[in-house]
């Protein structure tokens, strides 16, 4: 009681002045952010941007893949096109996240980096997803086996893997682009910039 009767400032008292820190860079001041606790500092990883859109995608693939189900349009395999558009919505949000977070657009190693983790992790769970559900839906693998070339080989693992192999294919495909997309623009940027200097 008398330390605090000694006191002349709130900011004496122990734990204020890393309060009004905290207050000062929520109000945009950024001189007095240096004390800040590293919690707050901290910028989501790739890996976290990774695994959360990962399975934004996974979710998104089985929700258009119950969707044709109920509109008894799963056994049209060429209809799976349509997960390429699901899967470049899945990147993209996982590239537009790291760039708001960071407040820069992720260098081309990053944006590759971002893109195939996001792959992974989504067909890993779908290929998962199929696993299971052919084994306790054998009328639909016999509807695919019909419709697929040399199908007749094919069993609910095997067809399995063909998903994710084929949605891994794609990913690599859309990162590989979008990494291309990322390198030209930096280069037209520089470009730009050398022009307004000379």
């Amino acid at each position: 009681m008398k330390n605090l009767s000694n006191m002349t400032n709130l900011e004496d008292l122990p734990g204020m002045k890393n309060l009004s820190n905290i207050k000062c860079a929520l109000k945009g001041n950024p001189a007095n952010n240096t004390n800040l606790p590293a919690m707050l500092k901290n910028k989501p990883s790739i890996q976290y941007v990774t695994i959360k859109n990962g399975l934004f995608t996974f979710l998104g693939l089985v929700s258009f893949f119950l969707l044709m189900k109920m509109a008894g349009l799963a056994h049209i395999v060429e209809l799976r096109c349509l997960n390429f558009p699901i899967m470049v919505t899945g990147i993209w949000l996982a590239l537009h996240r790291y760039k708001k977070s960071h407040n820069k657009a992720p260098s081309p190693v990053h944006t590759l980096a971002l893109g195939i983790k996001t792959t992974i992790i989504a067909m890993v769970l779908f290929a998962f997803f199929i696993f299971i559900y052919l084994k306790f839906d054998p009328t639909l693998l016999e509807h695919i086996r019909t419709r697929i070339l040399f199908g007749y080989h094919l069993n609910h693992r095997s067809l399995a893997l063909l998903v994710a192999g084929e949605g891994l294919l794609s990913g690599f495909f859309i990162s590989y682009t979008l990494r291309q997309y990322v390198i030209i623009g930096q280069l037209t940027m520089d470009d730009g910039q050398l022009k307004g200097k000379s």
